[in-house]
């Protein structure tokens, strides 16, 4: 395993850490992870988000998402102080675009071309398959929609990707 450094990482955090004021990620475990999903819905309480600060010690860190659907402070932090992040991506599973209806302050958010919304009507686990096969997950989708939004191709008000609704790869058409 030493040899094998962990790159991607879909976890709760309560799965790795007793506590979130535990978490450390100075682990060499955690080096060169560059894609980490986080499954729990970020505390929208400033003393809460204080261990979520602790992402920006992560050196390679240039994909973060977090499966919530409404508007956290800590994701300003998160762009200003992880100097390698390319995407931070809210997965939302309600309604594409709905972040600036929920929250005025996160109009300032928006205009971050790496701060995107994905909205999709399938699992998780069902874009990770898709991704494994055919190379097109989520993260390459952001990424993508990212580079467009920073070349002016996309308005940077427009900050929500659709995920397509796709059929996992049947064994036949893997």
């Amino acid at each position: 395993m030493e040899g094998m450094p962990l790159r991607r990482l879909y976890c709760h955090f309560r799965s790795l850490f007793a506590t979130r004021d535990s978490l450390d990620f100075t682990y060499p475990f955690f080096m060169g992870l560059t894609h980490l999903e986080i499954f729990e819905v970020v505390s929208r309480d400033d003393q809460s988000l204080e261990p979520y600060k602790k992402l920006a010690l992560l050196p390679n860190l240039t994909h973060l998402a977090f499966g919530d659907d409404g508007f956290s402070p800590i994701w300003f932090l998160l762009l200003q102080e992880c100097a390698a992040l390319r995407v931070l991506v809210v997965l939302d599973f309600i309604i594409s675009g709905a972040l600036l209806r929920v929250d005025s302050h996160a109009e300032d958010l928006v205009q971050d071309p790496r701060f995107l919304e994905v909205h999709s009507s399938m699992s998780c686990i069902a874009d990770w398959i898709i991704g494994a096969h055919a190379g097109m997950d989520y993260w390459s989708r952001a990424e993508e929609f990212a580079a467009k939004r920073r070349s002016g191709e996309v308005d940077l008000r427009q900050y929500w990707v659709d995920r397509p609704v796709h059929t996992p790869p049947t064994e036949e058409g893997a």
